[in-house]
């Protein structure tokens, strides 16, 4: 599935671990991003010094992921090792994919939820292991 994340240019790095569904929403989030940093105009680096806000580039980065959306469970579905698990969906059509969490049994096999996390996990191109 294609997912969108900011990338920090200015930096060579990821601008935060979200993934977003949207592209139009990575790119709202590039300013959410830098309004911490309005009011002084100074981008802080991880080695303690700053430069001007107007020199940090965030773009927007294409990313393939294997995942599967189950809105009605709140999760984003995706294996970790090929343990199946998800991560929380979050407002903005995003998720973090550091939130992951393996599903227990009784997500998978529950009467309320089993069939979705069945549904989602088909979805996947990777096999269940």
């Amino acid at each position: 599935m294609r997912l969108y994340r900011l990338y920090n240019l200015s930096e060579h790095a990821p601008a935060c671990g979200l993934l977003f569904f949207r592209r139009d929403q990575a790119e709202q989030y590039r300013e959410l991003v830098k309004w911490p940093y309005a009011n002084t105009q100074r981008w802080p680096l991880p080695d303690g010094r700053e430069i001007p806000l107007a020199a940090v580039d965030l773009r927007v980065e294409l990313l393939e992921r294997d995942v599967a959306q189950a809105p009605e469970l709140g999760v984003v579905v995706f294996r970790n090792e090929g343990v199946p698990g998800g991560a929380p969906l979050l407002p903005g059509d995003c998720f973090d994919p550091d939130e992951w969490q393996a599903a227990g049994a009784a997500d998978l096999d529950g009467p309320a939820t089993g069939l979705r996390w069945r549904q989602a996990l088909a979805e996947l191109k990777e096999p269940l292991a």
